[in-house]
């Protein structure tokens, strides 16, 4: 997460000049307020606005100073008036995806995948085209993503089991699944392996009854408050061989898979389309949960890709969802995923 190099800021500095306005002021740059307008922002005050300006050019000058002939492109989203430090700080604030070395060796809960053939697998799966994944949802300023990427893979698994998707609250898992003192502490990050076990011993509400709301969005999760009846329950999880690309692409036929991924900046603020290659994550450690719902093979530049649901809104990447290398590990994606097994 190293910072800008020095002429990367010289260049910003000189792209964020402002211009003075016909007052005698000082007007702000053409660009962000393009942006602003597309995406509908606003600010209490001209000097927020300007400050978000200044950020929104360092951020520009970042997503134009990436190579163009990259796997992947950088693009403004509506996150774009963040500093990537307060970007990260709320939306991967501490997701603490536990390595299985910390579990009882003997927890019953915990399957392990069966071994395939790879060549008996179809060259191509997306579980968003049969219908098996639901709308792309926007966390906010909350580090809920273990319960979005949670949430969305029994919402994968009931569909597969029984070809009908109910969406599956997110928010309820926010703010009841993990507590401390009897308050929930779902915005501060948490593990897809608690999670599952939550909904295998209390089952989780439909969104429908429980939807994610803004409150849920500010990194203050509402009190617990699970009253409808249970829409899913979780029998179980498999957690699939880690690195272990057939493995999972086996697992990723049958269901949608949960999976943790070094989310590093800027790739991912400003993700915005094509296929993230492994060295723009380096050795960065897991810290962001996602759903792999595919996998195929890029028709421009033919590299192997997992296409994975995010949940930072249908503005980001390629409509909420993003692709990134298959078969090296790339952002350490493959180090450790888990799906559920439901009750039908």
């Amino acid at each position: 997460m190293a910072n800008p190099s020095p002429m990367l800021l010289l260049a910003t500095m000189i792209h964020a000049a402002p211009a003075p306005d016909a007052a005698g002021g000082r007007s702000l740059n053409p660009d962000f307020d393009a942006w602003r307008r597309r995406f509908g922002k606003s600010y209490p005050d001209a000097a927020a606005e300007s400050a978000a300006a200044a950020r929104w050019l360092r951020n520009d000058a970042v997503i134009r100073a990436h190579p163009r002939n990259a796997t992947f492109k950088l693009a403004h989203s509506s996150r774009s008036d963040e500093a990537w430090h307060d970007f990260f700080r709320a939306c991967v604030p501490s997701t603490r995806p536990l390595r299985r070395s910390e579990r009882a060796a003997d927890d019953e809960r915990e399957a392990a995948a069966e071994p395939v053939a790879g060549d008996a697998l179809p060259a191509s799966v997306d579980w968003v085209a049969r219908g098996g994944v639901s709308a792309v949802e926007d966390q906010g300023k909350c580090g809920s993503c273990w319960a979005f990427s949670t949430s969305a893979a029994v919402e994968g698994a009931a569909f597969a089991a029984t070809g009908s998707l109910t969406p599956l609250s997110a928010a309820e898992l926010v703010s009841c699944a993990l507590t401390t003192g009897g308050k929930p502490m779902g915005c501060a990050g948490g593990w897809l392996d608690d999670s599952f076990d939550w909904m295998r011993s209390h089952g989780v509400e439909s969104a429908l009854s429980s939807p994610y709301t803004p409150s849920d969005a500010s990194g203050r999760p509402s009190a617990c408050n699970a009253t409808a009846a249970a829409a899913a329950w979780v029998s179980g999880y498999v957690n699939v061989k880690p690195q272990d690309e057939v493995a999972l692409r086996a697992a990723v036929a049958t269901q949608p898979v949960a999976a943790t991924v070094a989310a590093v900046p800027h790739v991912f603020q400003h993700y915005g389309g094509g296929v993230i290659d492994g060295a723009a994550c380096g050795g960065a450690r897991q810290n962001h949960a996602v759903l792999i719902v595919g996998y195929g093979t890029d028709e421009t530049t033919q590299l192997d890709f997992w296409r994975v649901k995010n949940s930072w809104g249908p503005q980001w990447g390629e409509d909420g969802y993003f692709r990134i290398a298959r078969g090296n590990n790339a952002c350490a994606i493959e180090g450790q995923p888990a799906y559920p097994t439901v009750d039908a």
